[in-house]
């Protein structure tokens, strides 16, 4: 009977018997070709459950982000509740704010966190000279207009994305939006950003051809955007030196710059052709050359 300890060979052969002639043990071969099989056997199977568990992740991620369906089916219901429920005018731009206590509104507001006009060379206003300079400047008139040019504003704007149509699945642009989708908070803020630029342009155009001078640096009373947006002042943070960063960048540095809903800190001022929201010109006027074709060409 052949066993592991099984010589392939038997001992030499005494001194004179035959050589030349090759002498082994039979079916040896047997064993070895067993547990070769056995271990190619056990690397097929590994092999083949590991390639199932990448297919299964691969999949499931592609599934997650390339749905075309459930990524249609959430820009379609967002932009269904843009118009009915997510942000609805009243709420931006509440309606007492355009009736007739506006007057009265005005003369016991506070220098609110959002200014509705704003410009370079504006003074630094406090609580007293604030209302003092509204109510020498903006009258019940204007802000009534500005009201009424901002609700058209939104409702022009929500209008607008309902009926744009949606991109196709799997292009470029659409998984661009799709990464930078944003929360229904951004997106009210972005609303009232439109409403405060309808309402400046409106005020600007009406002194311009009455001949009245700029109303720029005016505040109007903060019933736009919740006052716990864009604050100025934030509660200190207990620990500056902690092993991660915030989600919202806040007590990421002592200062908590770049916190999310905080004023951005500028550099230079801002500078725009009207003085509101067009691009900056040259000086006769003209447009200014593209920064990427000069940048194509410089280098």
């Amino acid at each position: 009977m052949l066993t592991e300890s099984s010589p392939l060979a038997p001992s030499s052969p005494s001194f004179g018997a035959a050589t030349g002639i090759p002498f082994y043990a039979k079916d040896t071969h047997k064993f070895y070709s067993r547990r070769r099989k056995e271990r190619q056997l056990q690397c097929i199977m590994f092999f083949t459950i590991l390639a199932t568990f990448i297919m299964a992740l691969v999949i499931t991620i592609s599934y997650t982000i390339y749905n075309p369906l459930r990524s249609a089916n959430d820009i379609d219901s967002k932009k269904d509740d843009m118009v009915t429920n997510s942000t609805p005018v009243n709420n931006i731009i509440p309606s007492s704010v355009a009736e007739d206590s506006i007057s009265n509104e005005v003369e016991t507001m506070h220098v609110p966190q959002t200014v509705l006009l704003s410009k370079k060379d504006s003074p630094q206003l406090t609580s007293k000279t604030a209302q003092t300079f509204i109510n020498n400047n903006l009258d019940e008139n204007e802000l009534q207009k500005a009201i009424i040019a901002g609700k058209e504003a939104i409702r022009a704007r929500q209008l607008a994305d309902a009926q744009s149509d949606t991109l196709p699945p799997h292009s470029p642009s659409f998984l661009h939006q799709y990464a930078v989708n944003t929360n229904e908070l951004s997106d009210e803020i972005a609303m009232v950003g439109v409403a405060e630029i309808a309402a400046t342009k409106e005020i600007e155009n009406e002194r311009n051809s009455s001949g009245k001078p700029s109303s720029f640096g005016n505040f109007i009373k903060n019933e736009w955007i919740s006052d716990n947006i864009c604050m100025n002042e934030i509660s200190k943070c207990e620990d500056l030196n902690g092993e991660y960063r915030t989600i919202d960048g806040s007590c990421n540095n002592p200062k908590n710059l770049g916190m999310a809903f905080t004023p951005f800190s500028r550099l230079l001022q801002p500078d725009y052709s009207n003085g509101i929201d067009s691009p900056r010109t040259s000086k006769l006027g003209s447009k200014l050359p593209s920064a990427r074709k000069i940048s194509y060409m410089v280098n």
